[in-house]
């Protein structure tokens, strides 16, 4: 279970908390390429961050390419605060390659060729 602050939410990173959504269009391709959708709609539905029909919309679907966008269509509509229980999974489930890689400007990425 993720640690939650006073105010219901998990804590964030100071670095993390000053993202928003628009970083889930930045790194499209990398999320694609390195998320299992299947299982962060799992934790963000035990979260109570999604809701049954949008979990189900997730798991549902049979391809994993359609899953991914699918899901980080739902984060971004940001219902029940699911990008920020999106990062605090993200950080905590053996992800934090990828946190690493968003909390990154993107102009340094592309420089660095990633």
């Amino acid at each position: 279970m993720l640690i939650q602050s006073f105010t219901g939410l998990p804590r964030l990173d100071t670095a993390l908390q000053s993202l928003n959504v628009s970083c889930l269009q930045e790194h499209q391709q990398l999320l694609k390429n390195e998320l299992d959708p299947l299982y962060i709609s799992d934790l963000l539905f035990e979260e109570r961050a999604i809701e049954l029909f949008e979990h189900d919309k997730v798991t549902e679907e049979s391809r994993c390419n359609k899953q991914t966008p699918l899901l980080l269509g739902i984060v971004n509509e940001n219902k029940n605060e699911c990008f920020h229980f999106f990062l605090h999974i993200l950080l905590n489930r053996d992800y934090e390659h990828i946190i690493k890689k968003i909390v990154e400007p993107v102009e340094e990425s592309v420089q660095n060729g990633r």
